[in-house]
């Protein structure tokens, strides 16, 4: 994701102030996340401009979206006087779902202040071009709901007027990073860079103090509360060439999915969540679209083999034996078996299988085996402990999730044909062989 990602998910409130457009359910409304003092500027019933960037064909430009205040119905604001924050809620704009929030900052990602200060506005009124980011040099105390921050020391206060409600933002490869909504500037003469956040844990205050007729979910990517919307992203089998495969293959897929009930944040709040990440990942990766379009494929492809999955407990007792672990990486999956070997398999009993997901799908060696661990890089090198080490003997063998798809599927696809039409049984249990082959050690 780059700072043109940012500028997208920005928006100006009128000619007052900055938001930042979040999506928290799967084709419901919109939320512009903004600071509560914004709104003194927006009167109850009161029409303003919301104008949001648009970029198509590598050419900046921007649309308008009215929007008319109904406090308590599309405009819910923090209880508590002091905490600078306001939400508003507008009708479904698709392309918004790429953003994850982010409970506390962390030095491994660098951060951005974004947002319309008022000098920029000035000096451009097509809107497109008042877009500015401050990269963030550090953060200092936090205080009653708010957080401090700086950017460059020359940067005024004409600079940071406006600004306020836009985002406090982090980028990664995949999805950009939450991490607050710019409240006030911490010193209104000579602010020195120097300004006040309020942490994104103060927006999910507002939506748990909300009636449920307000209809406001929690600020988590909607496909965290509905995976199944992920359905559609696997096993997609393109490189396969008998359409009527694909769809015979597509029903099955379709049909099995129907029969899992686990959700992100049931797992979440298991044993499994600390076991879930490759070493070394950053924790925002628990958001991640990857990671939880491969948990959807994981699960299938347990209900797909026979296993029992009803019960939690019983997903928590089967994920020692047979788990899964990624990694946001966008490099082939041999590029990280470093920190894939000193992940923590603690609890995995011998002749236990690890699968491991990564952005990047392998056309080729989906399947290390222990045995080739030696020849493939110096393990001693990695400064593996003797506890890890262990630990690593009980692994039978690493698969990338894609070799399902890949390996038990598409390369198989000539034979399995075979079996589609008025063999629909047969075939699901052709590929349910092919699925504990694979699972098998």
């Amino acid at each position: 994701m780059t700072v043109d990602d940012i500028k997208r998910y920005s928006v100006m409130l009128g000619r007052f102030g900055s938001g930042v457009l979040f999506q928290a359910n799967i084709a419901g409304d919109t939320y512009i996340l903004t600071a509560k003092h914004n709104l003194k500027h927006m009167a109850q019933g009161q029409t303003v401009d919301i104008t949001f960037n648009t970029l198509q064909e590598n050419n900046w430009g921007s649309r308008v979206l009215k929007f008319t205040r109904e406090d308590n119905i599309n405009c819910f604001v923090h209880t508590d006087e002091h905490c600078d924050a306001a939400i508003l809620k507008v009708p479904y704009q698709p392309g918004y779902d790429q953003i994850i929030v982010q409970y506390g900052f962390e030095n491994k990602l660098k951060y951005m202040l974004c947002g319309y200060p008022l000098d920029k506005i000035k000096l451009n009124p097509t809107h497109e071009f008042a877009f500015k980011p401050h990269l963030i040099e550090d953060f200092n105390d936090s205080k009653n709901f708010l957080q401090g921050a700086i950017t460059k020391k020359n940067v005024g206060q004409e600079n940071l007027m406006g600004i306020s409600g836009g985002g406090i933002f982090g980028l990664t490869e995949n999805q950009l990073v939450l991490l607050g909504i710019q409240s006030k500037i911490a010193k209104s003469v000579h602010p020195d860079g120097e300004f006040d956040y309020v942490p994104i844990c103060h927006f999910n205050e507002i939506i748990e103090s909300c009636p449920k007729e307000a209809h406001l979910d929690l600020l988590l990517p909607g496909y965290m509360k509905d995976l199944m919307s992920l359905g559609s992203h696997i096993m997609e089998l393109k490189e396969c060439f008998d359409k009527g495969f694909q769809a015979t293959i597509r029903a099955i897929v379709d049909e099995k999915l129907a029969e899992i009930k686990h959700s992100p944040l049931e797992i979440m709040k298991s044993s499994i969540k600390n076991k879930m990440l490759v070493a070394n990942e950053n924790e925002i990766a628990y958001q991640s679209r990857v990671l939880w379009s491969s948990w959807l494929e994981y699960l299938l492809v347990l209900t797909v083999a026979g296993k029992d999955l009803v019960e939690m407990s019983s997903l928590e007792t089967l994920y020692d034996s047979c788990r899964i672990i990624h990694s946001e990486t966008k490099e082939p999956w041999v590029s990280i078996i470093e920190n894939i070997l000193k992940t923590n398999f603690e609890d995995q009993p011998k002749g236990s299988i690890v699968l491991v997901s990564t952005e990047h799908r392998p056309s080729a060696n989906f399947c290390i085996e222990n045995a080739m661990l030696d020849s493939i890089a110096d393990v001693r090198s990695f400064g593996i402990n003797i506890n890890q080490s262990k630990q690593l003997s009980n692994v039978s063998k690493f698969v990338h999730i894609s070799a399902f798809e890949n390996e038990c599927i598409v390369k198989n696809e000539r034979d399995l044909s075979k079996l589609k039409g008025t063999k629909a049984y047969e075939l699901v249990e052709a590929i349910k062989t092919k699925f504990n082959e694979l699972l098998s050690n």
